[in-house]
């Protein structure tokens, strides 16, 4: 019996009563997973708290924005070992962060990046004036003095990019840019339906993006040098997406991007929003970032990080030391692979199915966040030597495991249907205020109820048949009511 069939009940004066039944969960819906405090370095967790707190945004965003921006400068500096794997690694990391479009991801980023974000505006603005200088003096040259003119011209000193294609960076690559790069947007969605990951090329798209993680350089064959043409090598790329839900759930059935394991590259972070609740204070409004401690002790190591000097071959690639592992360290990334394993199991484990690939890469990713972090404190400390410590990797498996609890919990969730994901929502809405919403008319719900529904109507009333069936509200053909949570 739908609300429809109520209505008519009503109209003629019988008016069925409604089953006294418990509530029908959704089969799927979980709560976020609960973000692990000390997952990073205490100088590195100091600074996401201070980001969420300015910015009022969940930490688990915050921090892995942080992560993102203390990666990007580490892979240029070490090599990760694999214990299980006898070539060295690279550091670089793949973060995704699933958030919506008012969560404020720009703002976290931002502040987590700002020393590198300052300094490499200055340096390209730098690099700018200097190019348009020589370009102006090529006009006037004489053809014999063009060719020196040309080597004057300095490699672009990019190192982030924010707006771009796959075609651009890998292109940049082969012309000579910096050898340690990162895409950082806030516009996920872009990535997963842009130019790159269109029809015709997302295959090979995919296939440029899983080479350059696993360290394997670029390489592009066109007809002419100019449109590209060309390989690299001991380069570096890293991945720091922000993306709405809805542009990874679609992309969560892909078969080509869990084919190739692009997904499970990625470390993920999916926390509920804080939309509704960030209310500001009286000192609120006089507290500034730029002075707390906690960002600028995060900043001024992350700045001395950014200065350091980098070693390249012949070619313009990297020459990384590898980060030794004290003992300890690598019994502790033994028990912890030995574990995740296990889960693997076909018909015990938890991590069954599609799920297998990402539990498939946790001891890399272990690998990966541990040295991240020993690269952190070697600059944090001056330590004499990179060393891969128990602490780092206690730290990193909470990492490993929280991402891993997230892909558990957003791979099921894709399988509800559109109306269930719209019931689950607004039933979210009214129990957030259930003193509010105890009753309430579909008027009441259309003009004041939940945004996403507010102008639609069809889909709010499908969302509402879907809560009466589950016996979340009941519905006396007039007023809605509240079950109790």
């Amino acid at each position: 019996m739908n609300l429809n069939d109520l209505d008519r009940l009503r109209h003629a004066g019988d008016v069925e009563p409604l089953p006294i039944e418990p509530p029908v969960p959704f089969a799927h819906d979980f709560d976020p997973t609960p973000w692990p405090n000390d997952c990073l370095p205490a100088s590195m967790l100091d600074a996401a708290n201070a980001i969420a707190e300015y910015v009022k945004a969940p930490l688990a965003l915050a921090s892995m924005a942080i992560l993102a921006s203390v990666g990007h400068l580490a892979q240029r500096m070490a090599n990760a070992r694999h214990p299980a794997v006898t070539e060295p690694i690279p550091c670089s990391l793949f973060i995704l962060s699933i958030a919506n479009s008012a969560d404020r991801k720009s703002a976290v980023y931002n502040l987590a990046a700002r020393p590198l974000l300052t300094s490499e505006s200055e340096a390209r603005q730098r690099h700018q004036a200097l190019k348009d200088k020589i370009e102006k003096e090529l006009v006037n040259a004489k053809s014999g003095a063009r060719g020196s003119l040309r080597e004057e011209l300095p490699r672009d000193p990019r190192t982030i990019y924010t707006e771009a294609t796959l075609e651009k960076i890998i292109r940049d690559f082969i012309q000579g840019s910096r050898p340690a790069m990162s895409w950082s947007t806030d516009e996920g969605a872009q990535f997963f339906a842009g130019y790159s990951m269109k029809a015709d090329t997302r295959a090979s798209a995919l296939g440029a993006l899983t080479r350059l993680f696993d360290g394997r350089g670029v390489e592009r064959d066109r007809v002419s040098q100019e449109s590209g043409s060309g390989v690299r090598f001991n380069i570096r790329f890293s991945l720091f997406l922000s993306a709405q839900p809805a542009a990874v759930m679609s992309s969560l059935h892909d078969p080509l991007l869990q084919g190739q394991g692009f997904l499970p590259r990625f470390l993920l972070s999916a926390p509920s929003s804080l939309a509704g609740t960030r209310l500001l204070s009286a000192e609120d409004l006089t507290r500034r970032a730029d002075s707390d401690p906690r960002l600028c002790r995060y900043w001024s190591t992350l700045t001395r990080m950014n200065q350091a000097h980098e070693q390249l071959d012949n070619y313009g690639g990297l020459i990384l030391p590898m980060a030794e592992w004290e003992p300890d360290a690598l019994e502790m990334w033994r028990e912890h692979y030995n574990i995740t394993e296990r889960r693997l199991d076909s018909l015990d484990g938890d991590l069954r199915d599609n799920l297998q690939a990402f539990g498939g890469r946790a001891g890399e990713l272990v690998a990966r966040v541990a040295t991240v972090f020993s690269v952190w404190r070697y600059f944090e400390y001056g330590t004499d030597n990179l060393r891969v410590s128990e602490a780092d990797i206690t730290k990193a498996c909470l990492l490993i495991d929280y991402s891993l609890s997230e892909w558990q919990r957003i791979s099921a969730n894709v399988s509800l249907s559109e109306t269930e994901s719209d019931a689950r929502g607004l039933l979210n809405f009214l129990q957030r205020d259930t003193a509010r919403w105890q009753t309430f008319t579909k008027t009441e719900l259309a003009t004041k109820g939940w945004r996403p529904l507010r102008n639609e109507k069809d889909r709010r009333s499908n969302a509402l048949d879907e809560l009466v069936k589950r016996h979340w509200l009941t519905f006396d053909g007039a007023q809605f009511r509240l079950a109790p949570p």
